[in-house]
C-alpha cells in the first residue's frame, strides 16, 4: 500500500507491485527491475519489460513517481504483500 499523506490517497499494490516498489526504494532503475523479475520468474524479457513500464507509468500518472525517481516526500510505502491490486 502507498499512502499519500498530503492528500490521503491510498494506492493498493499486489505482491509484484510491492516488490517493484521495494526495488525502486532501494535505488534500482527500470532495467534492473526488469532483469531481476525475469531472473526470479523466468518470464519473457519483453513481456516483463512491458509490464514494469506500464506499472511505472501508472505510478507517474498517480504522481507517486517522477521519471523513476525515489518516492517523493509525503508518500509512505507499505509493501507487506497483503494488498490486492496493482
Amino acid at each position: 500500500m502507498l499512502l499519500d499523506v498530503q492528500t490521503g490517497r491510498i494506492l493498493c499494490l499486489n505482491v509484484i507491485g510491492s516488490m517493484i516498489m521495494d526495488r525502486i526504494e532501494a535505488g534500482d532503475r527500470e532495467e534492473q527491475i526488469v532483469e531481476w523479475l525475469r531472473s526470479e520468474y523466468g518470464d519473457d524479457l519483453g513481456a516483463v519489460g512491458t509490464d514494469v513500464r506500464d506499472f511505472l507509468e501508472d505510478l507517474k500518472r498517480h504522481e507517486v513517481l517522477e521519471d523513476q525517481s525515489p518516492l517523493p516526500r509525503g508518500i509512505s510505502g507499505t509493501t507487506n504483500g497483503r494488498t490486492d491490486a496493482t
